[in-house]
């Protein structure tokens, strides 16, 4: 273990719990002079004799031997028994163990004055235990033990022979086996402080603040966004955030409910996550996170490595205002190859805050443990993070150059009008063969999802009946959506790339990865969106469009475009027993999803074909003009 140079370390006393030496097992027939009698497996094979003495009627002499021979039973339980019995829980005999005076007295001569109170350290593996931050390049393990007892609300620390480290709080500060659990170290350390609260029972009884009051105590404590720490080669320095940081959250049930919360706390844990933030360079204005100016990026993650850095790359090189979109990846469970590119990109700044979630394991599929995800994630963005407005994406997929002023120029809209619940980047029908117009955008009453923007007052609409599984067919559900509509582009702003994932690649190769993404920056702040700025607005743009309109069944469509002048529009009835022949002809998503069709308004489909604004049509508004209704 690397000495420290003369004058920079200061030997300190630890509060460590007596050394005891490991219960060993011994070879095949050897056992400790004396103790022979105590071994389990002759009491084992006593106790049936002795009871048998009992029935053949010596109960005078059974009953006192049974006895004598119980209480021995109870005495090695808890005496000899407890080493054996953790003996047996543990897979080998590297098993993490309070410190020995040798390895105390090896430490002392490395820590800091502040690192003493109450501080132990074992070797092995304990990181999945603990929930937290992490730091990187932090030497040696006792420097990580040092950061944890500097750093209040911090009660179990792990650190790595690379340098990682990691520091939160955990239900369990103990063991956990692992195959190269020799490369960890860990322990405990309870500050004074948690110590009185621990007493006080304030920890466990400080009701969780309602939603309003979280959003608004977020918004005073993040005066320039989440809270953050910053990485640094040199040990020590990770510690160092902003004033004002987020109250750590206690552990709580299952996917990170908050028990109660720690004031002054740095970290934000659960017993579901280990969330970790890393500061960027600031920006030259700074703009606070709840400004209404930020919209936030959450992107989540699972194990798709590749994946994961083709999508980070495409949005940070698309992203030109850091300080108006920070972005937070979330990473379900520690596949080494997504947390190697997280740490690459909180390393360098491009990252606000990764997040680490733990699904339970008993979910039975994919489609449970993605929803688990989203439900806790989107807990900590709005509940403890008090954000009013958030852009969603998913590792696979990559962004326009104009995604961010797509979003920006839209977001008014979605704050003014309460008939909307949903800016979407991607079109379903986003083929070249049916979407060129760049700037054309409308109201669907389809949720498409893949790059979204949501508010808060949706969140908590939908938070408290959040499904166990298909999150986004249950956002499309009628009582969900409760007549709101969505708005999205003609040419996607997003594309997805995830053949892999899942849904398995369903109908990946026949339309999604033939949608358009365009390739071409645009200022959408410049752009007249008046047409979609309220539902009756769009309502009378459809009306407008549809009266213009070359009317035609689709056996007439050739006809129709031979008849009509110029760049007219175009107009197809269909009805719903054909519906599948007519979308199948223009290469149109046939599906629907709670009796709405991919892309539909009022069961208007709007697209562009052989250059042409068309329209499929089922009855509104040709059968509202006809009858004089609106």
């Amino acid at each position: 273990m690397p000495s420290a140079a003369p004058g920079h370390r200061k030997k300190v006393h630890f509060k460590v719990p007596p050394a005891r030496a490991p219960a060993r097992r011994q070879p095949s027939g050897a056992q400790e002079e004396g103790t022979s009698w105590r071994s389990p497996l002759v009491l084992l094979q006593v106790l049936p004799l002795l009871w048998r003495c009992r029935t053949q009627k010596l109960k005078v002499l059974g009953a006192i031997t049974a006895g004598v021979a119980t209480s021995l039973w109870v005495w090695y339980l808890s005496s000899a028994g407890e080493g054996l019995v953790s003996q047996n829980l543990r897979h080998d005999s590297r098993d993490a163990l309070p410190v020995t005076s040798r390895a105390k007295d090896e430490l002392e001569s490395s820590v800091g004055d502040d690192a003493q109170e109450g501080c132990t350290i074992s070797r092995g593996y304990a990181n999945s235990r603990i929930d937290g931050t992490d730091h990187l390049h932090v030497f040696p393990p006792e420097k990580c033990m040092e950061l944890c007892s500097k750093q209040e609300g911090c009660t179990c620390w792990s650190w790595k022979d690379d340098g990682f480290c990691r520091l939160g709080t955990s239900t369990f500060c103990t063991y956990v086996a692992s195959e190269d659990d020799d490369r960890w170290m860990f322990g405990e350390c309870i500050s004074a402080k948690l110590k009185q609260l621990m007493h006080k029972g304030e920890l466990l009884s400080a009701p969780a603040p309602a939603a309003g009051a979280a959003q608004g105590a977020a918004s005073a404590a993040h005066p320039a966004g989440p809270a953050a720490v910053s990485a640094s080669a040199d040990a020590g320095k990770s510690l160092s955030g902003p004033a004002g940081a987020p109250a750590a959250s206690i552990p709580g049930p299952f996917l990170g409910s908050v028990a109660a919360s720690v004031p002054g706390a740095a970290t934000a844990a659960s017993l579901a996550t280990v969330p970790t933030t890393v500061a960027a360079s600031p920006p030259a204005a700074k703009v606070a996170s709840t400004s209404p100016q930020v919209i936030p990026v959450l992107i989540f993650t699972y194990t798709r490595a590749v994946y994961l850095q083709r999508a980070l790359d495409s949005v940070l090189r698309h992203r030109t205002q850091p300080e108006l979109h920070p972005i937070t990846a979330s990473q379900d469970g520690a596949h080494e190859g997504v947390r190697s590119v997280l740490e690459k990109s909180l390393a360098d700044g491009r990252l606000a805050q990764v997040w680490r979630f733990s699904a339970n394991p008993t979910l039975r599929s994919g489609y449970h443990r993605l929803c688990a995800h989203y439900k806790w994630a989107l807990g900590k963005m709005f509940d403890e993070l008090g954000h009013t407005q958030l852009i969603i994406l998913e590792d696979d997929l990559e962004v326009a150059p104009d995604f961010f002023s797509y979003f920006q120029a839209t977001l008014p809209i979605l704050r003014s009008d309460s008939a909307l619940f949903c800016v979407s980047a991607w079109n379903d029908n986003g083929k070249p063969t049916t979407a060129s117009d760049a700037q054309a955008i409308f109201r669907s009453d389809f949720f498409p999802g893949l790059g979204w923007m949501l508010l808060n007052s949706f969140w908590l609409d939908v938070r408290d009946r959040w499904p166990a599984a298909y999150w986004d067919d249950f956002v499309r559900r009628a009582d969900v959506r409760k007549g709101r509509h969505c708005l999205r582009p003609e040419v996607s702003r997003s594309h997805t790339f995830g053949e892999q994932g899942v849904s398995q690649g369903r109908f990946y190769a026949m339309h999604l990865a033939p949608n358009l993404l365009h390739s071409k920056d645009m200022d959408w702040s410049k752009m007249d969106l008046s047409r979609v700025s309220s539902a009756s607005n769009f309502d009378n743009f459809l009306i407008e469009e549809v009266k213009g309109a070359e009317v035609a069944s689709l056996a007439e469509l050739s006809t129709a475009v031979a008849k009509a002048p110029g760049q007219r529009a175009i107009v197809i009835r269909y009805q719903d027993s054909n519906w599948h022949a007519h979308a199948r002809y223009f290469g149109l998503m046939d599906d629907e999803k709670e009796g709405i069709r991919r892309g539909t308004y009022r069961g208007v489909l709007p697209f562009t074909w052989l250059g042409r604004r068309t329209y499929l049509v089922r009855d509104w508004p040709l059968e509202a003009e006809r009858h004089g209704i609106g």
